[in-house]
């Protein structure tokens, strides 16, 4: 059956109507593909900080901030920030994080985000 006949209205419900299993197994089934495989590429800041800050990130033409309520991944985020740059509580913000630098240098992030491409959009 197409993808399209299963996004038709209803029709999981007469699946399910129509009993999803037969002998112990299921009737119908998607195939998994092959792995995809990339190309590596170097990037020029860690990796789950890139990908915290394109899921949860607010990149800013100026500034960088993100937003979770998942106390996991601002610490681990927190760990993993160059010394240069500080994560900060928005005020009056429940969720939301500044990530600014410590000193009077530039915010390496702002640049890099941009370099990237990623430079003020938001997830």
């Amino acid at each position: 059956m197409s993808t399209q006949w299963f996004l038709q209205k209803d029709q999981f419900g007469k699946i399910r109507a129509e009993n999803l299993k037969c002998c112990g197994a299921y009737k119908y089934h998607i195939d998994l593909c092959e792995p995809v495989r990339f190309e590596h590429q170097d990037i020029p800041m860690d990796a789950y900080l890139l990908g915290c800050l394109i899921g949860d990130g607010n990149l800013g033409e100026h500034s960088v901030s993100i937003t979770s309520a998942d106390d996991f991944i601002i610490n681990e985020f927190n760990k993993r920030l160059p010394k240069e740059l500080t994560i900060h509580k928005i005020k009056d913000d429940k969720y939301s994080y500044r990530i600014s630098k410590t000193c009077s240098k530039r915010n390496v992030y702002v640049d890099v985000l941009r370099e990237l491409g990623l430079s003020n959009t938001k997830s």
